[in-house]
């Protein structure tokens, strides 16, 4: 989670902050999963989401309890925690929504987070054609490009053949 965000971010927090954002995140993945099983009627999956989040809640409590992390103005700030937070998609008006309860505002929020991510991928996948193009024409075979695309060799193909 943490890894995907702005490195500015990420290098001015300490490393309490750090685990506290990756902790905090976990349980709110855990939780926003599990939310959304519940409202698809998913009840096999339902078991597992809420072990899931209990596991990621055990994380915390144990972070916690540790002592290792202390929040103030000299350990874990608690606004650089919320701008970790904040960049790894967990932004305080979710936060802010679950804590109230309004389940179905959280549920929205994270849609709409899915939503800016699909979009933002998309920017990125657009131009992947164009690419693999190029790489062809510079004489790059299909399967280096798959590996260093990530891109399983059967897509490069048919983009490339299509």
């Amino acid at each position: 989670m943490l890894q995907e965000m702005n490195s500015a971010i990420y290098t001015g927090a300490t490393d309490g902050e750090r685990q506290l954002a990756e902790a905090m995140g976990a349980v709110m993945q855990s939780f926003a999963r599990l939310a959304g099983r519940l409202g698809q009627g998913e009840w096999p999956a339902v078991r597992l989401d809420a072990g899931g989040l209990c596991d990621a809640l055990a994380g915390l409590d144990m972070l916690l309890a540790a002592g290792g992390i202390e929040l103030g103005a000299n350990s874990c700030r608690p606004d650089r925690v919320q701008a970790l937070l904040e960049a790894a998609g967990y932004p305080m008006s979710a936060l802010q929504e679950l804590a109230t309860g309004d389940y179905r505002a959280f549920a929205e929020c994270v849609r709409s987070l899915v939503r800016r991510d699909l979009a933002e991928y998309g920017v990125h996948a657009r131009g992947r054609d164009g690419l693999l193009a190029r790489s062809a024409h510079a004489g790059i075979a299909e399967a280096e490009t798959a590996r260093l695309t990530g891109l399983s060799r059967n897509t490069v193909r048919k983009v490339l053949h299509a």
